[in-house]
């Protein structure tokens, strides 16, 4: 458990704990069917680990609700993997697409691309970033998606809305770009975690 300010962390091993993988937009939505008396802010993923952050402590009896719904989740409408992509820059200083990462893409062993998911560090004049995945073999695009800041420097973003899910062995580019309006040259992203979600 971290204690930061209002915020109140609570960290699981992701292979240990969700070796079946993770849908977090689920996860939170059991987190919050369980009446906690503190509120879930928000789950964060950084590397193999998931961050559970409340506005407040929770009792003895509520951590045990809360390892009680992490033990019992699981992926019943669909299976989502999360494969953990090789950073190649984690950190940019551009308003213009830089590649942070390639990621070889085969459709029979990867299954297909349920959505992207990223964890970032923004400095405070960034109001937004956008993220775009190309297919270099195919030419497409497959994702593109601008993510307004929220009130966090720490943000971590997941989206479905895949354009073109390749349809072949592919290599796909990944870049990321920050946006606003007073930038200066010591604003920049810190990338920290980048998976691609498989169904």
């Amino acid at each position: 458990m971290i204690y930061l300010m209002s915020e109140i962390t609570y960290s699981f091993a992701i292979s240990l704990y969700f070796s079946n993988g993770v849908d977090t937009t689920k996860l939170k939505s059991e987190i919050n069917n369980s009446n906690f008396s503190s509120n879930l802010l928000r789950i964060d993923t950084v590397d193999d680990t998931i961050f559970f952050i409340f506005n407040s402590i929770l009792s003895g009896s509520e951590e045990n609700t809360l390892d009680n719904v992490i033990n019992s989740h699981n992926l019943s409408v669909s299976q989502l993997f999360y494969i953990p992509v090789n950073i190649n820059k984690s950190i940019i200083n551009a308003t213009n697409f830089s590649r942070i990462a390639l990621y070889y893409y085969t459709p029979n062993k990867s299954g297909n691309i349920n959505s992207i998911q990223t964890s970032v560090v923004l400095t405070s004049n960034i109001t937004s970033i956008d993220i775009k995945v190309i297919n270099i073999d195919q030419a497409t695009i497959v994702f593109n998606k601008n993510h307004i800041k929220s009130s966090n420097d720490i943000m971590t973003v997941e989206d479905t809305n895949i354009i073109s899910n390749p349809n072949d062995i592919s290599n796909l580019e990944i870049s990321i770009k920050m946006n606003g309006t007073n930038l200066t040259k010591s604003d920049f992203i810190n990338i920290l975690s980048l998976y691609i979600v498989i169904t």
